[in-house]
């Protein structure tokens, strides 16, 4: 994978989505991190789903379970997308 941006840190976090959350980090969501580049989001053992504030299963995006997606996001963008279904891992670029 190729970025355009350099990466200069990651950071991985576990997200319950068992209801529709935002796909960011507690640091994000609260302005202590900022200039997130991108966000990975890994299904652990059930497929979640990836929209808007109002996510469904039949409505979203779906990300397998064990399978994974990258995606590029505003660096100032706080949670530009959220996500539901189970847990989840996330990986933010920064």
């Amino acid at each position: 994978m190729n970025f355009l941006i350099p990466v200069r840190a990651t950071a991985s976090s576990v997200l319950d989505a068992s209801s529709a959350v935002p796909a960011a980090s507690v640091e994000v969501l609260s302005h202590m991190r900022r200039g997130r580049t991108a966000i990975g989001i890994s299904a652990v053992s059930k497929d979640v789903y990836i929209g808007g504030e109002d996510v469904t299963a039949s409505t979203g995006m779906p990300v397998k379970a064990g399978e994974s997606i990258v995606i590029p996001v505003g660096s100032d963008a706080v949670a530009p997308f959220y996500v539901v279904g189970g847990s989840c891992i996330i990986t933010e670029f920064f």
